[in-house]
C-alpha cells in the first residue's frame, strides 16, 4: 500500500468492520441483576432511546488524528450511513484535496487510494472474521449500546453500569454513564486475531433529541496505535441510497 493508503489505514481497519454492521432495531431484553441498585430498567430505556446509527447519519464537517501509524498528523473527514448500514467515508489533506475514500454497501468493500491510483476490494463478512470484531462495529465506533442481551452488568461505585458480552471471538466491556445516558468508554479483547482495543466517548451534543459523542479515542494497547475522531457537524437521519462506484484504478485485494 503506498504511503496516502497508510494515512488512513488505522482508522479505516476500524471503519471497515463498522460498515459491515446490521443496522436493524430490535427489542432490548438485558435484565437486571440486582434491581435495588439503580432503576436499571429506566436507565437502560433513555440509554437506549439515544441511540442513533440504525437512522443514518452523516458527519458533515470532522477530523482524524493519528498517533503511533506509519505517518502521522490530522486529517479531515467527512461520511454518511444510511438506514441500510451501508457507508462511505471521505479523508482528505491539505487544501481539502481528497487522499482515501472508504465505500462499504451490502457486502463489498473497497478502499480507493486517489494519489497511488490504487483501488483495495474486498468482501465485508471476510474482513470482519480477519479481524474476529462484533458485527456491529458501526454502533460501537459511535457509542450505540447493542441490542443484544448482556452476558452481565454491575453498578460501580461511581453508580456508573458495566455491561459484559463475549464469545469465541471476543470479550467486550462497555462502561455506561447515567449523567449523559450514553456509553462512556468500551473495552474490546479479541482473541483471534489477538488485539486490545480501548474507545473512549465524550463532548456530547445533541441533535434531534438524541446524543451523540463529539470526541471519539480509538487505541488499539498492543500494537500502540491512538486514532482520535472529532466530530464537529453531524445530521441525524439519513436513508438515500450509497452507490458502489469504483474508479478505473490499479485493483489489489483488501
Amino acid at each position: 500500500m503506498q504511503q496516502t493508503g497508510k494515512i488512513v489505514a488505522a482508522v479505516l481497519i476500524l471503519f471497515m468492520v463498522s460498515a459491515c454492521a446490521s443496522s436493524k432495531k430490535n427489542r432490548h431484553t438485558i435484565e437486571a441483576k440486582d434491581p435495588g441498585a439503580v432503576d436499571y430498567e429506566m436507565e437502560m430505556s433513555r440509554v437506549f432511546e439515544n441511540n442513533f446509527v440504525a437512522e443514518g447519519f452523516v458527519v458533515q464537517k470532522g477530523t482524524v488524528e493519528l498517533r503511533g501509524t506509519p505517518i502521522e498528523g490530522e486529517f479531515s473527514f467527512n461520511a454518511k450511513v444510511n438506514s441500510e448500514g451501508d457507508m462511505v467515508l471521505s479523508v482528505r489533506g491539505p487544501l481539502g484535496i481528497e487522499l482515501a475514500r472508504f465505500l462499504t454497501v451490502g457486502n463489498e468493500v473497497c478502499l480507493i487510494e486517489r494519489l497511488g491510483r490504487t483501488v483495495y476490494l474486498g468482501n465485508k463478512d471476510e474482513v470482519m472474521r480477519k479481524y474476529g470484531l462484533p458485527e456491529d462495529f458501526t454502533s460501537i465506533i459511535f457509542g450505540d449500546t447493542p441490542d443484544t442481551r448482556a452476558d452481565k452488568f454491575a453498578i460501580d461505585n461511581e453508580g456508573k453500569i458495566i455491561l459484559d458480552y463475549g464469545n469465541e471471538l471476543y470479550h467486550r466491556t462497555i462502561t455506561i454513564c447515567p449523567e449523559v445516558s450514553k456509553i462512556c468508554s468500551q473495552s474490546i479483547i479479541s482473541t483471534d486475531p489477538e488485539a486490545m482495543i480501548e474507545i473512549g466517548f465524550s463532548e456530547f451534543r445533541e441533535n434531534k433529541d438524541k446524543k451523540y459523542p463529539g470526541e471519539i479515542t480509538i487505541e488499539e494497547k498492543k500494537k500502540l496505535f491512538l486514532v482520535r475522531l472529532k466530530i464537529e457537524q453531524l445530521e441525524l437521519g439519513y436513508a438515500h441510497p450509497i452507490e458502489f462506484i469504483v474508479p478505473a484504478y490499479r485493483r489489489e485485494v483488501l
